[in-house]
């Protein structure tokens, strides 16, 4: 792995995101039609009494958005502490707003929290998989969130891509 893929220059670059627009949904991706299309989308495989874990959560943004939309338990995590600073601080102006209740943890995807098995309704993950950079580092990313979904859950998975976001421009 080159140095330009560090994990540690991987996590300036989003400590940097966390305090350049804290609480703006640019924290996770400029593309804010994007990022809502993402939480609208995301929010129709949601339902009331789903326990739900977003794994790289940024700034808690989309995880907020969805428990004012369904009476969801929704818990954020996020590699970045700021983000989780960030995430919490929003959630403290936006819970007259919630109908479920909503939680912010630092976590890592490649190491959830063993007491976990099969706890969770859906497991949703936007964006986070791409930043392990390394295919075994995704794959095991990819694992964890499959060991924490109960046998009948749901994995939302949403990843951006080079020919995607192109695709997208034009479709706009």
């Amino acid at each position: 792995m080159t140095e330009k893929f560090s994990l540690e220059r991987i996590r300036e670059y989003w400590t940097r995101q966390a305090l350049q627009h804290r609480q703006s949904p640019a924290a996770s991706w400029s593309d804010r039609m994007a990022v809502e299309l993402e939480i609208r989308e995301i929010s129709k495989r949601l339902a009331d009494g789903d326990r739900v874990l977003d794994v790289g959560c940024a700034n808690g943004y989309s995880t907020i958005q969805f428990a004012t939309k369904k009476r969801i338990r929704i818990r954020g995590l996020d590699f970045v502490p700021e983000m989780i600073e960030q995430a919490r601080l929003q959630l403290s102006e936006m819970s007259d707003k919630l109908l479920g209740t909503v939680e912010f943890d630092v976590g890592d995807v490649t190491a959830l929290d063993r007491e976990q098995n099969r706890t969770y309704d859906k497991v949703v993950a936007t964006r986070v998989i791409i930043n392990l950079r390394e295919w075994s580092r995704q794959l095991k990313g990819l694992r964890e969130c499959a060991r924490v979904l109960k046998s009948d859950g749901i994995f939302l998975l949403s990843e951006a891509t080079l020919q995607g976001w192109h695709r997208l421009n034009s479709f706009r």
